[in-house]
């Protein structure tokens, strides 16, 4: 059923007398204003404020500021008035012609008058022609000047009017056709199109558009126009729509705001213009700064009311009276209208000062109970008398009345006191020596008691005390503490807010630990609900959702909600009999009714204000879309160069405008949405030619979805080089550049292969020349005079044995001469043939041992006549110049991933045999030792080949070394 609001004079004067202190959010030009006299405001169709001022104008989304100057079209920085023709386009009117706004800038329309008017003022558009209203006050004469199609011209119907009422204000009703004019003496008059004048009203303060057509502001009261008469105007909760208009009483300048549900008097700053948006907020520009009514929830007494700054304890008395107590020991009695000194109670504390603490309450039998420095106060309703039984040297941190019993506990510095029965019990082990300073006294539903304090949290049986000991319990300070409907028990700590299950005992955290910041304080408001006091906010926490395990059971209220206070003192919520909550913080007692708490239901409006791109320097430059801002930019057709793109969005709330999240998506690139996050605008890189959609949703303070998605349609147009047909030139070039590439490299295979064979066949006949080197004529002859020798001794067997030792010697040599290599297997047979046919030349005098490791892989190819050259090598210059022989020794192993072959002689050494000239080119040498150099070259590890003389104890030459070692991974045939 509606609720009729209708005003009276005597209930406006007692609401003026009880009018609060009211947060309102202050916006100056550090927050982005062009200059701070907020001359006037307009909201468009999108939800954009318009603030005008006497440098510029501002367009504003309730978070950010976009300035226009002269700089953006705009012909001064005075613009008298904004509006919104019926196509949804906005105008600036000045003094100077009219200004449109394409979203990024101003184009002017100046004045085609042979002189200026002195009175400017919109009327209103009617297809395409808009109607301005024109006085010379000169002359004194009203005109109406039309703007259409870029022309101005008078009205062909309206003749010049003399103004005989000697207007201030004028208002144009479209719809019934009629002027309504304010004169100097605050008299309203309807003139019609013929020029009838009627009187309607006195004593009317301003005319105010609303979406129901003019609303009269007087004294006292809301007028509507009936005919040709004024009559009361009753505000109902029903519309929804608010109201605002000023009001003087003996007291005061006032506001009368009506905010779609209930009436609130406002006692606000000095303001030159008042405006109510269309989420029923109250907006104020003044000469210094703009201001935002932010809640009527929330009011606050504070030291401008003469509440001292080092307020620490507060309580309700019986009579609705809440008192302020001080760390300095004043009193004071707030009646609902102003504070009351009361200090008379200091008669009662001659001997020392006092001082009030936290932990105040008013008692069931409605006595009030002041927690001091120096024992307890209390306050009958009459007088003021001390308690007995407490030192008056203890300091009182808390006060708790048992709700069972009604006997009351105070948590002092020197224990713990209880008085039941007229009986006090003390308990000593409270103190900081024992479970610590008491704050907080809680009996649960078995009837135990919790007391938190600087020690955290002790259960108690009115006897025996067993501290609490859990993994995320606190053992620090712990505040204050209360039970739920459901025995559940909620405590404060500086470590957060902490829950204890009544079923299971266990504790938890009782906010996400994310948020869960140090809480004071702490209330039971009703059955579902408790309020948390932190450090710059307030905290309800919705029980029965907490229950249900519903994740949206809390809700934070902060200054962007109203609660303008900041740290909660602990014990320092209380519920007054209206059902208002006061909290005190540092400086302030805050009063929330909870009642007032509104939920916006009003969806954002989402609107995309700019498209950038990425430039070459990597800075954003806008795409500057013709018509964007009014959604009728048609096709976006972007650029290739340009795929790097930032989006600008708004979502305008203007209740809690910071808290709006939203959620956006890139057509044709994603298809999920993202998370809900707060910033207001979004990138995308490197983006592919086609058709994209960008979609946004925003979402309010209060969880309120905008009712449909914003759809921001573009495409990219290709490059050249992304065109078909650049690609099939790309296609048949690719095509090309594949047969050259395969016809070139094959040739320079064709190359590569030819000069690999030629390599190869250099070294081939470098290892030839060096077998045939090797064969020393000289050792040829004496193996045939050794053979002849034994024919004709008769030895035909054994000379036939030797010549064919010989022959398949040669064979081997002169065989397969086109490899250069062969197995480690074959090379050693090649030795032992070898030595067996020098031993018929030396006989007795040379002896050989040729010894293979059983981890040697006998397959390894190594070069032809490797060892060979060695052992030839060691018989020719060592063995044969020692008179009585000697002996070589070869010996093959692996050793750390190499494969090392060592022939050792006992000859007469490289010095002697050098000097004696044992004869010899050394060209075998020099060819195993270039093919070894020439093969480093081609491989990543190295071979080496090492030349050791051999010493006896005397530092005698006794013999040479060859030690050769080949990696495993060494190869020889050339890739």
């Amino acid at each position: 059923m509606p609720v009729s609001l209708f005003i009276i004079y005597l209930a406006v004067l007692n609401q003026a007398a009880s009018a609060q202190n009211y947060p309102f959010r202050e916006y100056s030009v550090l927050d982005g204003l062009p200059q701070s006299q907020a001359r006037g405001l307009y909201q468009d169709s999108r939800g954009f404020l318009w603030i005008m001022t006497r440098n510029g104008v501002s367009r504003f989304d309730g978070y950010e500021f976009r300035n226009y100057f002269r700089k953006d079209g705009l012909p001064t920085s005075t613009i008298s008035q904004i509006f919104e023709d019926n196509k949804g386009y906005i105008w600036a009117l000045s003094a100077k012609g009219l200004s449109k706004y394409n979203g990024y800038r101003f184009e002017h329309f100046p004045f085609e008058l042979p002189k200026q008017s002195d009175y400017i003022s919109y009327i209103n558009n009617s297809g395409d022609t808009i109607a301005i209203l024109l006085k010379d006050l000169g002359t004194k004469y009203f005109s109406v000047l039309c703007f259409k199609d870029g022309k101005f011209f008078y009205h062909p119907t309206s003749r010049p009017v003399y103004d005989t009422l000697n207007t201030s204000i004028s208002y144009y009703d479209a719809q019934g056709d009629y002027f309504l004019f304010l004169d100097v003496k605050n008299n309203a008059w309807k003139r019609m199109r013929d020029g009838t004048l009627y009187f309607l009203g006195e004593g009317i303060r301003d005319i105010i558009k609303t979406r129901r057509g003019p609303l009269l502001s007087g004294h006292n009261e809301f007028y509507e126009v009936a005919g040709n008469r004024l009559i009361p105007y009753v505000l109902s909760n029903t519309e929804r729509e608010g109201r605002a208009a000023s009001f003087t009483t003996s007291k005061g300048s006032f506001i009368r705001y009506f905010d779609g549900y209930d009436l609130n008097i406002i006692k606000p700053p000095d303001y030159s213009s008042l405006f109510i948006d269309n989420e029923s907020n109250l907006w104020l520009g003044t000469e210094v700064n703009l201001y935002k009514l932010v809640s009527t929830a929330f009011n606050y007494l504070g030291p401008e009311d003469g509440l001292p700054k080092n307020t620490w304890a507060m309580v309700e008395d019986k009579n609705g009276h809440v008192w302020f107590g001080t760390i300095t020991g004043d009193l004071f009695e707030f009646d609902g209208e102003k504070l009351i000194p009361r200090n008379e109670y200091r008669k009662l504390f001659k001997s020392r000062d006092v001082a009030f603490y936290k932990g105040s309450i008013r008692a069931s039998d409605g006595k009030v109970y002041f927690s001091l420095n120096a024992g307890v106060l209390i306050w009958d309703g009459a007088s003021f008398k001390k308690i007995s039984g407490i030192p008056e040297k203890a300091q009182v941190c808390i006060i708790y009345e048992d709700p069972v019993d009604k006997s009351l506990f105070f948590g002092t510095g020197y224990g713990l006191y209880h008085l039941k029965n007229g009986k006090m019990d003390f308990f000593p082990e409270f103190t900081p020596g024992g479970y610590g300073i008491i704050e907080g006294i809680l009996r649960d539903d078995y009837g135990r008691y919790w007391l938190s304090g600087e020690n955290g949290i002790t259960a108690f049986d009115g006897k025996n005390s067993v501290p609490l000991v859990d993994s995320i319990m606190p053992s620090g300070y712990t505040y204050t503490l209360v039970k739920d409907s459901r025995g559940g028990i909620w405590i404060t700590s500086d470590e957060g807010l902490f829950y204890k299950d009544k079923q299971t005992g266990r504790l938890r955290y009782g906010l996400p630990e994310e948020i869960n910041i140090s809480a004071n304080s702490i209330i039971v408001m009703d059955s579902s609900n408790i309020m948390v006091g932190r450090m710059t906010d307030i905290c309800i926490i919705n029980t029965d959702k907490f229950y249900r395990n519903d994740p949206d059971y809390f809700r934070i209220l902060d200054k962007s909600y109203g609660f303008t206070g900041s740290e909660c003192l602990d014990n320092g919520i209380i519920k007054d009999i209206k059902g208002r909550f006061w909290i005190l913080t540092s400086g302030k007692a805050i009063i929330l009714d909870p009642g007032r708490l509104r939920r916006n239901m009003n969806p954002p409006r989402v609107i995309v204000t700019d498209i950038e791109y990425e430039t070459d320097s990597l800075a954003w430059k806008s795409l500057q879309v013709p018509d964007l801002f009014y959604g009728r930019q048609g096709d976006i057709r972007i650029k290739s160069r340009h795929s790097n793109l930032r989006f600008k969005f708004a979502g305008i709330s203007t209740t809690n405008p910071e808290r709006v999240l939203f959620q956006h998506r890139l057509a044709g690139l994603e298809n999920i949405w993202s998370d809900r996050n707060p910033e207001r605008e979004v990138e995308y890189k490197n983006l592919k030619p086609g058709n994209y959609v960008l979609q946004l949703k925003a979402i309010n303070a209060y969880g309120v979805e905008s009712k449909d998605t914003y759809q921001l349609k573009f495409f990219i147009i290709p490059g050249f080089f992304q065109t078909w047909i650049f690609r099939v030139m790309a296609i048949i070039l690719l095509a090309s550049l594949i047969v050259f590439a395969t016809w070139w490299g094959t040739r320079l295979n064709i190359r590569k292969k030819q000069e690999q064979l030629r390599i190869r066949n250099e070294l081939i006949r470098l290892q030839m020349n060096s077998a045939v080197r090797q064969f020393d004529p000289h050792f040829i002859f004496n193996v045939v005079s050794s053979v002849g020798s034994l024919v004709m001794k008769g030895e035909k067997e054994m000379s036939y044995n030797f010549i064919v030792k010989l022959s398949g010697l040669l064979r081997t040599m002169l065989a397969d001469n086109t490899t250069m290599v062969r197995t480690v297997a074959e090379e050693i047979d090649f030795v032992e043939r070898y030595c067996e046919l020098q031993k018929l030349r030396f006989r007795d005098r040379l002896t050989y041992t040729i010894d293979v490791n059983e981890n040697v892989n006998l397959q390894r190819l190594i070069p032809k006549m490797t060892i060979q050259t060695f052992v030839e090598n060691s018989i020719k210059h060592g063995i044969e110049n020692k008179i009585k022989g000697g002996y070589i020794r070869v010996n093959i192993c692996e050793i750390n991933n190499s494969l090392e072959i060592t022939v050792t002689d006992n000859g007469v050494g490289r010095k002697k045999a050098g000097s004696i000239r044992t004869g010899g080119s050394g060209y075998g040498l020099k060819t195993i030792n270039s093919i070894f150099d020439f093969m480093n070259r081609v491989n990543r590890s190295r071979a080496n080949i090492e030349i050791i003389d051999l010493k006896d104890r005397e530092d005698n030459s006794c013999g040479t070394e060859i030690r050769i070692t080949i990696p495993c991974d060494y190869i020889f045939e050339p890739a």
